[in-house]
């Protein structure tokens, strides 16, 4: 899966989005002020307790190369969902491929724990930062309703929801993902 974390206008204030895990970096970012963050936009990122998802005790317990791209190859082909071609997998997978990316994830995996995202609730309930989450309504791991919970919970958040999408929603709505983002940022 992609997991990034982008940030616009670095010369001030900065928006910052980010995805999956790259959602809850995003999200420290803004709750312990390590950026002047003037937006936070979210797809379908880690929320709450959502993290770790139940799939990545399966990372966990592949501790072989073959193992390991098994559990991706699965894991991307259900997040495509109907994206997904056999060009679109192997390039998501390819990565994988590599010694230091497995060993990466395996470790991520290992020390996977929801405290660092629960941790960030009252601060992001104090934050005044305009807020968008963008979900793909079908993301068996990252739920839509974690980001109706956020929604409420969470001032100045607004939702967006992407039907026929899963947890990687800009393949399947790029457009629809790249002009709501646009808006937002350039509002």
């Amino acid at each position: 899966m992609t997991r990034f974390v982008a940030a616009l206008n670095l010369s001030g204030p900065i928006g910052v989005a980010g995805h999956d895990i790259g959602g809850a970096i995003a999200q420290h970012l803004l709750a312990h002020d390590r950026l002047d963050v003037s937006r936070l936009a979210l797809v379908n990122s880690v929320l709450y307790d959502s993290w770790p998802a139940p799939h990545v005790a399966h990372f966990r317990n592949s501790d072989t190369a073959d193992g390991v791209l098994a559990a991706r190859r699965q894991a991307v082909t259900r997040a495509l969902a109907g994206s997904a071609t056999e060009p679109l997998i192997a390039e998501y997978v390819h990565p994988w491929t590599t010694r230091r990316v497995r060993h990466s994830w395996t470790a991520l995996a290992g020390a996977a724990d929801n405290r660092y995202t629960l941790d960030l609730v009252p601060a992001l309930q104090r934050s005044t930062t305009p807020k968008l989450l963008i979900w793909g309504e079908d993301d068996p791991h990252e739920t839509v309703e974690y980001a109706h919970r956020f929604a409420s919970e969470i001032p100045h958040a607004t939702l967006i929801r992407i039907p026929n999408a899963e947890h990687i929603p800009t393949e399947n709505a790029p457009d629809r993902i790249g002009s709501a983002l646009a808006h937002f940022f350039t509002a």
